[in-house]
């Protein structure tokens, strides 16, 4: 039914829908709603009397929702009598009433043995509502027919919210790959600035006096060697690379495998702001990984 549609875009894991359908004087209402969670948990509200159609609605919401906490209410109403009513349950009136007959004869010092009608009411099975046998298949066909409309509007308004949140997402990331172009083209020409600040240092201590390029190199050399921040300028990127590629195509239950993409990326940039020690650099990092941050945040809502 909507499963096209779920290939189109993310789906996220929150949103709403309804339907009602009617037929034969019985109307059936039908409401979603679903919100974030780390498995799919389905909880079906259903009168007492219609309990056997839960595992017929729950099996149609698994056809399409892979993720999030899905509260499901359903309400029959119906116009015609003889499709549903109250039908009062003499036996249990008879069986309270001798009950508390007998209790009160065993404490009749304290207690006075008066049953009224409204104490009848309060008790669950006095009254039952129920159905007509021949109304039963009609009462399944119009629930599942509720249920199904209203995953559809469940479905669209989570991929409503799953493609502005796919959008966001892409901006950061966007945002993302402009910082890490700029600490890798910053890295690049640390080892030449790092040499120019030693010099000075080394200069203003020896108060003049000669100075070893050679040393300085060399051990400007093993500092490069260290810092060489190559390796995680590529890994990150490669993760960029997935994260959008898993957004724009991959769009079916990719939640999970965005949440771990989101992780590796901070991994690698917190990598590269270990190994760097410079100014210009350490400012990039700061916005490099509040950018990760907005990913990793929208990523929660992804199923």
């Amino acid at each position: 039914m909507s499963s096209h549609l779920k290939k189109l875009s993310l789906c996220s894991m929150t949103g709403y829908g309804s339907a009602n359908v009617e037929k034969d004087n019985l109307k059936v209402q039908c409401e979603m709603r679903s919100y974030n969670f780390r498995g799919l948990d389905v909880k079906i509200h259903l009168p007492k009397e219609w309990s056997f159609l839960e595992p017929l609605l729950l099996a149609e919401c698994k056809k399409i929702i892979y993720r999030g906490k899905v509260e499901i209410s359903l309400a029959l109403h119906a116009q015609d009598k003889s499709l549903a009513g109250f039908r009062f349950r003499p036996e249990i009136a008879k069986e309270i009433i001798e009950s508390l007959r007998n209790f009160g004869i065993e404490y009749q010092d304290i207690l006075k043995p008066e049953v009224k009608l409204g104490d009848l009411l309060g008790v669950p099975e006095f009254f039952t509502r129920q159905m007509a046998d021949h109304s039963l298949e009609l009462v399944q066909d119009l629930g599942v027919l509720a249920t199904k409309k209203a995953l559809l509007a469940l479905v669209q308004s989570r991929l409503l919210e799953g493609t502005m949140t796919r959008n966001v997402m892409l901006k950061s990331l966007e945002n993302a790959r402009i910082c890490v172009s700029k600490i890798a083209h910053l890295s690049k020409e640390w080892p030449e600035r790092r040499m120019q600040v030693l010099k000075e240092r080394i200069q203003y201590l020896l108060g003049g006096s000669h100075l070893d390029e050679i040393k300085i190199i060399q051990e400007v050399a093993l500092m490069a060697e260290k810092f060489a921040i190559d390796e995680e300028i590529e890994r990150v990127n490669c993760h960029f690379d997935s994260f959008e590629k898993s957004c724009l195509k991959e769009c079916v239950a990719v939640g999970k495998k965005l949440e771990f993409l989101g992780q590796e990326m901070l991994r690698e940039a917190n990598t590269i702001g270990s190994k760097c020690n410079d100014k210009d650099i350490a400012c990039l990092m700061v916005e490099l990984k509040s950018e990760i941050e907005k990913i990793r945040e929208q990523v929660q809502n992804i199923e």
